[in-house]
């Protein structure tokens, strides 16, 4: 009986050996697969480190050498430019017309008159429908020519003289100005006018001359009270200010020059500026913002 005891002791004894060892060797197992895991996830997120750090150095690489294309095409830009721009103020043409001077005002050339009244001037040198020559001047609206032109067009205005027009000058004035506020032709039916009028309490009449008796070709300004003329003049003639040679509107000057090489005269003048247009056309008012 004690040996069948013993036995079983032994046995028990085995088994417990055999248990913890096979827990050991699990435990160790388990203990490798957790290390090497950790060592993929320590090599996964190392390589993936080094591939966002590459990536966005390849990117930052990219980017640099886009900017340093896009600078060297706007160099080359600028460069072209200013070559072509050397070359047509070299052609003998351009300076022929840049050398000259307009008639009636030979005081300074045309390229120093031209150049210091408009920004941004520009020479070029065209072909004409039929072969001519064209030496052609644009520039932009200054500040400093939209006042001077507005200047002269307020000297037409003396709103304490409205009330007395007895030869019309006022009153031609005034159409000239509601010809370019109204739209030009009919502009008595413009809604311009209209609104004028009835802000006012005034309408138009035909007119004749005072001292003639003979009809002549405008309107003149009737209202209900004098202080309503006038106000009608003063917005009139603020409206007519704002859109009377908007600075920064482009002006084109071409001359023609001679197959001879010696000689050209004016050719054209292209603007979408407004003009008053009462004394001159719109060269004459421009020449002489441009001489003055």
């Amino acid at each position: 009986m004690q040996n069948n005891d013993e036995m079983q002791k032994s046995d028990e004894v085995q088994k417990s050996d055999e248990v913890q060892k096979s827990d050991e060797v699990q435990k160790s197992g388990e203990t490798k697969k957790s290390s090497e895991m950790q060592k993929n996830i320590l090599v996964f997120l190392v390589g993936g480190l080094l591939f966002l750090l590459f990536t966005d150095y390849e990117s930052e690489r990219s980017e640099k050498k886009a900017d340093v294309e896009k600078s060297k095409q706007k160099a080359e830009e600028v460069f072209a430019k200013i070559d072509a721009e050397m070359k047509v103020l070299a052609d003998p043409a351009v300076r022929l017309v840049m050398k000259g001077t307009m008639k009636d005002y030979k005081n300074t050339t045309i390229a120093a008159a031209f150049e210091a009244s408009f920004d941004e001037p520009r020479w070029d040198k065209l072909k004409g429908k039929k072969g001519e020559t064209l030496v052609q001047f644009t520039g932009k609206i200054s500040k400093e020519m939209h006042d001077y032109l507005v200047a002269q067009i307020s000297s037409l205005f003396d709103f304490e003289k409205i009330g007395s027009d007895p030869y019309g000058d006022y009153s031609k004035a005034l159409n000239a100005a509601l010809y370019v506020l109204g739209g030009g032709g009919n502009w008595r039916e413009s809604d311009y006018v209209k609104n004028l009028n009835k802000k006012y309490g005034c309408s138009f009449i035909e007119d004749y001359h005072t001292y003639t008796g003979y009809r002549v070709d405008y309107y003149r300004l009737v209202s209900e009270d004098s202080e309503g003329a006038r106000q009608y003049y003063v917005e009139m003639f603020e409206d007519l200010k704002a859109l009377l040679w908007k600075v920064g509107e482009t002006v084109k000057v071409q001359w023609l020059v001679y197959p001879n090489g010696y000689q050209f005269e004016f050719y054209t003048c292209e603007t979408k500026a407004k003009a008053y247009g009462l004394k001159k056309d719109i060269f004459g008012e421009l020449l002489e913002a441009i001489y003055n």
